[in-house]
């Protein structure tokens, strides 16, 4: 059914709204993918802090040229949805592409990061970065590695120690 043109301008009004709250943006095409493929994606997606939206491409657009980034949405080949990382910037995109990986109608198209237009394999690039979670547990494990370490170096002079006093005792 069309939309009206209210309808329309309300639309609008929220995806240009996205848009500048956004800290990253895949667009992904689904060709062949079933509905229940899209709403599992749709639910991961919003469990770490993002959305999936599915709109035409001409108002997807004007969306994106009054936020003034100049994507070609048009450009894309078949219908496009969406993703963006609203509170997460990586996260989405990791999701995506796992996904991608699985479905075979699930395709990434571009994506915008960091307010650059970046292309699929830039997108793909990102996916594969590890989380911020991942990157801190290997900081504190360099960090804890020399300590325990050291720690290890002073049992093993007392544990000297303690050998050498009881073999004196004996």
């Amino acid at each position: 059914m069309a939309k009206t043109k209210e309808q329309k301008k309300e639309l609008l009004k929220d995806l240009e709204e996205k848009i500048r709250q956004q800290k990253s943006v895949v667009f992904i095409g689904f060709k062949g993918v079933n509905v229940h493929d899209i709403s599992e994606l749709r639910n991961k997606v919003k469990e770490v802090g993002g959305e999936i939206k599915v709109v035409k491409k001409t108002l997807a657009d004007r969306a994106f040229k009054k936020n003034g980034i100049n994507m070609n949405v048009r450009a894309l080949e078949g219908e496009v949805a969406l993703v963006f990382g609203l509170k997460e910037d990586i996260l989405p995109i990791k999701l995506v592409h796992q996904k991608s990986l699985e479905l075979e109608g699930l395709k990434i198209l571009a994506g915008i990061f960091e307010g650059e237009i970046i292309d699929r394999e830039k997108v793909i690039e990102i996916a594969k970065l590890p989380t911020k979670e991942e990157l801190l547990s290997r900081l504190i494990q360099v960090i804890s590695s020399p300590v325990s370490g050291f720690v290890n170096v002073l049992q093993g002079n007392i544990k000297g120690l303690m050998r050498v006093l009881t073999n004196v005792k004996n």
